[in-house]
């Protein structure tokens, strides 16, 4: 089991269809995910996140781009480096604070499953185009020994997952910016 990342962008909503009985609503859902629609709810722990887009029956018809982040174990891992390279000092200074800077949005989430909307994307994928070279010269620097934002010395292995990864949501970012939704199941 791991985190996988799913992005959409260009989202129409389906406006859903009034019903005689359930059995005729769970034919027409059944269509819907048959013909690659997307059924949003609100996250629950995480509502803000979701700004730009509102619960319902949806219809992509732009970019998909999907991606396996890790284990949830190794996703953390990977989410505690990003805490660091960016230079707060803990995962947990950023968990709950309402803190207001660069990836708070995707460290303040959700490890397992939710829903990024349009608004929060843009503002990610932002993060990421902006802070790339900073994290990457922070990365390299620690990987010699010379960098003390992060705790640990990192391998060659750890720093080619983090680039990766990072390059991963980067891209699930931008799609996402264009009316869309990155899922995080």
């Amino acid at each position: 089991m791991g985190l996988d990342i799913s992005a959409y962008s260009q989202l129409e909503r389906v406006e859903v269809p009034d019903f005689d009985t359930d059995s005729e609503l769970d034919q027409w859902e059944n269509r819907m995910w048959d013909s690659g629609g997307l059924q949003i709810r609100s996250n629950y722990i995480f509502p803000e996140h979701m700004e730009g887009i509102d619960d319902g029956w949806y219809l992509p018809s732009g970019e998909y781009y999907g991606f396996r982040a890790g284990s949830y174990s190794g996703y953390n891992e990977w989410r505690k480096l990003l805490t660091f390279s960016v230079g707060y000092s803990s995962i947990e200074d950023v968990w709950g604070n309402n803190l207001e800077g660069p990836f708070t949005e995707l460290i303040n989430f959700s490890d397992s499953d939710g829903i990024i909307g349009p608004e929060y994307s843009k503002k990610l994928y932002e993060d990421f185009i902006n802070y790339e070279n900073e994290i990457i010269d922070k990365l390299s620097e620690n990987m010699m020994g010379f960098t003390s934002t992060i705790p640990e010395r990192i391998d060659v292995d750890t720093y080619n997952y983090f680039i990766s990864v990072y390059n991963d949501f980067k891209k699930a970012f931008e799609i996402a910016s264009d009316n869309g939704v990155v899922l995080f199941h």
